[in-house]
């Protein structure tokens, strides 16, 4: 989970070699794309994005993937083989825009909805949310989530995702417990619900936000809850990047900051 103020960005890379950017933007760092997102992929050596995967279309989550899309198989840039976007996202002004950029740089654009599923010879990745064919009242009600899985290990990446949509996850999959989950919506009031806290058993939360950002994330009521839930945190406004790392049994953090 990379530091990117306001915003999100993960990056996953399995055992078997594939990569993914699970979303890519910021509100509060310019061009954090070329200026962070870039260089954290090349000191890791990634040449290809296998995968760029948008959670939903507001631009603290996709302002940088737009940037590396424009540099995507140009020298000095990162290839992207392949655009992850829901048929929802697809919808918005924004999403289009992200659509017509990927096409115009030779960038395969996929739809994902929940039933889809990802995997390589170590790792799958099954999309629990958006439902096909269905609206939802806003971008962050669209939110893509992703639930990774590699041996004895798992993962619950949730965008914005906040109330209503654990709800109707819960209402519709046996949600199973995870190891690590990202926090909806950095962390704010109206996401991470007990009732969401229960189902997953979270053994470490991650919230990405900005230090002292305008929207009090992540909120003191999420904190209590997720302390509640018995689960510890690790924020990027606090932290810096935090890097996990798994082989298939347990799972180890590091954050930059050391805290």
């Amino acid at each position: 989970m990379l530091d990117v103020g306001q915003g999100d960005a993960l990056f996953l890379e399995t055992a078997g070699g594939t990569t993914f950017l699970v979303d890519g933007g910021s509100s509060s760092v310019k061009e954090v794309g070329t200026y962070r997102i870039l260089p954290f992929l090349k000191s890791r050596g990634v040449r290809v994005l296998h995968y760029a995967a948008v959670t939903h279309t507001d631009g603290d989550h996709i302002s940088g993937i737009e940037e590396l899309l424009e540099q995507s198989g140009e020298p000095g840039g990162v290839k992207i083989e392949t655009l992850l976007l829901s048929v929802q996202a697809e919808g918005e002004e924004a999403g289009r825009a992200l659509r017509e950029l990927a096409k115009r740089k030779g960038v395969s654009v996929r739809h994902i909805q929940a039933g889809d599923m990802l995997r390589d010879e170590s790792t799958r990745i099954a999309c629990l949310h958006p439902e096909e064919g269905k609206a939802y009242g806003d971008s962050n009600g669209m939110s893509l989530v992703l639930h990774l899985v590699y041996g004895e290990f798992s993962l619950l990446l949730t965008g914005d995702l906040e109330q209503e949509g654990e709800e109707e996850i819960l209402k519709r999959y046996p949600v199973p417990a995870c190891r690590v989950l990202k926090a909806g919506h950095h962390g704010s009031k109206t996401s991470t619900t007990e009732q969401w806290l229960r189902a997953v058993e979270p053994k470490l939360t991650l919230i990405s936000c900005g230090e002292e950002n305008a929207y009090g994330h992540p909120h003191r009521e999420t904190l209590e809850r997720l302390s509640a839930a018995g689960s510890r945190v690790s924020i990027t406004a606090l932290q810096g990047a935090v890097t996990l790392h798994s082989d298939g049994r347990t799972f180890w953090a590091e954050s930059f900051l050391g805290s």
